[in-house]
């Protein structure tokens, strides 16, 4: 792998935790459980725009947070976001 080519994607792999940084706080504390893959297919022969696609990422990952939040029931002791008024 070329290295300007693998620092784009060291850098794509970490876009997605801003967008966690964002919607969660604290975020990347060690007993938090979190975890976020990232999975690319295909070949591509151009450069990406790693900055827009950093953007998006992350634009991505803050929405998911805020549909699961949304989306999650409670459970008996625990509410969810849905259950407090």
């Amino acid at each position: 792998m070329k290295k300007a080519f693998r620092t784009f994607v060291l850098l794509l792999l970490a876009a997605p935790s801003f967008g966690a940084e964002e919607k969660i706080y604290p975020s990347h504390l060690m007993i938090d459980g979190d975890a976020i893959f990232t999975l690319a297919i295909g070949t591509r022969s151009e450069t990406p725009d790693v900055n827009r696609l950093g953007a998006l990422a992350a634009d991505v990952m803050s929405d998911a947070i805020v549909r699961a939040v949304r989306a999650a029931t409670g459970i008996p002791g625990y509410p969810a976001a849905r259950d407090l008024k």
